[in-house]
């Protein structure tokens, strides 16, 4: 998901989110109830669920990043 936002290829906000809910399901999914895992699929779901607008943020701010050919990937 980091390289996709990176080089800008989410589309809208839509196609970020079911990457994202696709990741969630997936780690609760394959992860033991109670593993670090799972509770932190929980966790960064919930948070996000809360706070909507900050998707939008890091998309925006992604792609005006990438065009100005200044994106950085966190290490």
């Amino acid at each position: 998901m980091g390289a996709k936002l990176g080089d800008g290829m989410y589309k809208d906000r839509f196609a970020f989110q079911e990457d994202f809910r696709l990741m969630i399901s997936n780690a609760k999914r394959y992860n033991i109830p109670g593993s670090f895992a799972h509770n932190e699929a929980i966790a960064l779901e919930m948070f996000f669920e809360k706070r909507p607008y900050i998707i939008f943020f890091l998309l925006n701010r992604n792609q005006n990043f990438s065009r100005m050919g200044c994106y950085q990937q966190d290490t």
